[in-house]
This record gives C-alpha cells, sequence and structure tokens, in this order.
C-alpha cells in the first residue's frame, strides 16, 4: 500500500512535501502536550491552590525531569501504572510546595543571617 501511494506521487514531489508539512506541523504545535494527565484545570494551569494556579509549564518541567531520572535509573520508558502515579505525585509535590510557601509567607517565617551562613 505505501508502495501504491509512493508510486502516484513520484511526479508531485511538492504534493508530498505539503502532505509531510501538515503532519510536521501537527506534531510541533499539538504533539507533546498528550505526556501530561493534569485534568479538571484551566488550559494553562496543571492545579490550583486557594486560588493561586501552579502553571501546567512548572508541571511539565517537573515530569520531564522525572522521566530522565527514570531513563537513566532504569534505561527504559515508564509502564502506564507507574506514569499515572508518578503524574499524580508530582503533582501533589506542587501543590504542596505551594501551600507550604504561602503558609510560611502569611507567617512571615524567615531564616536568619546565621542560619544561612552556618
Amino acid at each position: 500500500m505505501l508502495q501504491r501511494i509512493r508510486d502516484g506521487l513520484q511526479g508531485q514531489k511538492w504534493l508530498a512535501w505539503v502532505v509531510l508539512g501538515a503532519i510536521g506541523a501537527t506534531f510541533v504545535f499539538w504533539g507533546g502536550s498528550s505526556n501530561l494527565d493534569f485534568r479538571g484545570v484551566s488550559k494553562g494551569d496543571a492545579a490550583k491552590v486557594d486560588g493561586e494556579a501552579i502553571p501546567a509549564e512548572e508541571a511539565a518541567r517537573a515530569w520531564s525531569a522525572e522521566q530522565q531520572r527514570w531513563s537513566q535509573q532504569r534505561g527504559n520508558d515508564i509502564p502506564p501504572a507507574e506514569r499515572t502515579r508518578l503524574q499524580d505525585e508530582i503533582l501533589d509535590q506542587l501543590v504542596l510546595r505551594k501551600v507550604l510557601d504561602r503558609k510560611f509567607a502569611n507567617e512571615h517565617y524567615r531564616v536568619g543571617e546565621a542560619a544561612v551562613l552556618e
């Protein structure tokens, strides 16, 4: 079948380039987002904590780092069941960090200069 398509496009290379360009543009603008599965929030947010958004880009960076760590340690792709669990953990960590940051800011926690130097 692929051979028949190739033979049909022999005299029309411009058409093959248009089709390949359209397929490539689809992957560039849409294909990479399927790696994330953060649901129930607006398009640009991975989650919201008390009305404060956690950007999807932050979640994507954390997920990318986790995938890289996984491949360095195990040398293969993350299984689907493990992928879901890891994505949930990443989102939980981002939410917890946002809650703690807010708590520390509201309670005016500060680290003294001596503790930093220590």
